[in-house]
């Protein structure tokens, strides 16, 4: 046992005594940068458009299944593809200050629709009055209608919502007077020659100025001529 514990110390005293390698590269600049690249992939993920998967369209009924509008029913206004949200009426609604018709006498403070998700929501059966699941078939003359998978009945058409939601009002620009609103073809006219006048005066001046200096003579070819009454337009 002696010779084993005398074995162990005398390991331990020359791990002691080693000296620790250096390690030069340790507070160097890594050669690599900090912030890595964004992986990127070839197959992105691709846009789905849920409210068509479900065959939701603006005027439908629909029931909200989840959230404190439960089992409430009511009409779409607006559905945002890109977002896969959609507008209840009388759903979901927040108090905001945003009126379009604020003044004098009118509330700051107002009640409206907020978005709701299109998966918190499903179409209403006409027949059972239930949430159910729709789906696309064709008919006999080629007609493609929506059935409804509760009671095997075919889903009316969406009703016409009124574009009230949201209205703007008209922008504010500077007054016009009449006598601006609308172009007097005669002067128009009359400015139209006055400016061509001045135009080809110009451009006579500065023929007459080359021709005395000598640079313009009557040998020159017809397509100097034309470079010339195209430089004098340009200076003009």
């Amino acid at each position: 046992m002696a010779k084993f514990v005398k074995a162990h110390f005398q390991a331990l005293q020359m791990t002691k005594n080693r000296r620790v390698p250096e390690r030069s590269y340790f507070l160097h600049f890594s050669k690599y940068n900090s912030v890595p690249k964004p992986l990127s992939e070839r197959r992105q993920p691709r846009r789905v458009d849920l409210a068509a998967c479900l065959n939701m369209q603006v005027g439908d009924l629909v029931q909200v299944l989840h959230g404190q509008d439960q089992n409430r029913q009511g009409v779409i206004l607006k559905i945002f593809h890109r977002k896969n949200q959609l507008i209840v009426e009388n759903c979901n609604m927040r108090e905001t200050f945003w009126n379009p018709n604020f003044g004098r006498g009118q509330p700051s403070l107002l009640t409206q629709e907020m978005p709701i998700h299109v998966t918190n929501v499903a179409l209403v059966d006409p027949v059972a009055k239930k949430p159910t699941i729709v789906k696309r078939r064709y008919m006999m003359n080629g007609e493609c209608v929506r059935i409804c998978k509760l009671s095997g009945c075919a889903l009316p058409k969406p009703v016409e919502v009124a574009k009230t939601l949201y209205k703007r009002p008209p922008k504010r620009v500077t007054p016009v007077k009449d006598d601006y609103a609308h172009k007097d073809y005669e002067n128009f006219n009359v400015l139209v020659s006055v400016a061509r006048d001045i135009k080809d005066r110009k451009i006579a001046a500065l023929l007459a100025d080359r021709t005395g200096a000598g640079e313009y003579r009557g040998g020159q070819t017809a397509k100097a001529d034309e470079l010339l009454v195209q430089e004098a337009a340009a200076s003009a």
